[in-house]
């Protein structure tokens, strides 16, 4: 099949591996993709006259345990030595590889399917920033991947934390529960009823997730047992919100404590990242 190169990450990185040739017409250049099984067929080699060429690594047979190609995931029929993530950016990195030890913290995903923590660690991230200066030294050049400098994860232990800053998370937890029981008593008192006494909404759970894996907050929520992993959401802080409130499991009684209690977080932890997560029952 043929597609037409308009994404300028992909014509980035189809500059900085083929060569300038390549650069010549790129944004409305054909490049062609060949579909391949991922179990023993080998990529066709790049030549000269079709510079663009790429696999496209599928799963057509239904080998794998999920739909996709789940590289990080330790009992499939195959296995990957080596992968990479293209990213805009250094700061976009920093957020992959905060992802990626989020994964490994988790174990496994929402299906229970084990990750596998060499590929993980066989993870690096490569930013189009760094790779655009790389191709102008090598004079024009094309690069080899092995050339290009990238971030992989280090360790994946987490930062050792004083036993003052447990002492401070504590009392910020104590704070943030507080407020988020006050805001949901105060969400009580104006939110619509049913004919029967119910407040009228969905039920529903909210929680108030961290998203920084490597953080000294992250560290001491799990040498707590206050806090726990979710891949690809977070890092859930125990004991605010939940399936809705007390005895109401609506949706906006849970998002009305967690608001309260992300409002405290952000005051006493303004470095770290949070969210809340929601969903229907």
């Amino acid at each position: 099949t043929t597609m037409t190169v308009r994404n300028g990450v992909l014509a980035a990185l189809l500059v900085a591996f083929a060569g300038p040739a390549a650069a010549q017409g790129l944004e409305e250049r054909q490049l062609t993709i060949q579909q391949t099984g991922i179990l023993g067929v080998q990529s066709p080699p790049t030549t000269q006259v079709n510079p663009l060429r790429v696999t496209a690594w599928v799963d057509h047979q239904d080998n794998c345990s999920c739909p996709g190609l789940p590289i990080w995931l330790s009992e499939e029929p195959f296995s990957f030595s080596r992968a990479f993530v293209v990213v805009p950016d250094s700061k976009e990195a920093e957020r992959i590889l905060d992802r990626l030890k989020e994964l490994h913290d988790a174990g496994a995903n929402d299906f229970d399917h084990l990750f596998s923590k060499r590929a993980l660690e066989a993870t690096s991230v490569i930013t189009l920033d760094q790779l655009d200066m790389d191709r102008d030294s090598a004079g024009g050049k094309p690069l080899r991947l092995d050339d290009i400098p990238a971030v992989q994860i280090q360790k994946f232990a987490h930062p050792k934390v004083s036993p003052g800053f447990i002492r401070k998370v504590r009392r910020v937890l104590t704070e943030a529960r507080s407020a988020a029981d006050d805001a949901a008593r105060e969400h009580l008192k104006s939110a619509p009823r049913t004919a029967d006494g119910y407040v009228a909404d969905v039920a529903g759970w909210a929680h108030l997730v961290v998203h920084d894996a490597q953080s000294p907050l992250v560290s001491a929520l799990l040498k707590l047992k206050e806090g726990w992993p979710t891949a690809g959401i977070g890092y859930y802080i125990k004991g605010i919100g939940g399936l809705g409130w007390r005895d109401e499991q609506t949706l906006s009684l849970a998002e009305a404590a967690v608001k309260a209690a992300m409002v405290i977080f952000e005051k006493h932890f303004p470095e770290n990242s949070f969210g809340m997560e929601t969903r229907w029952d």
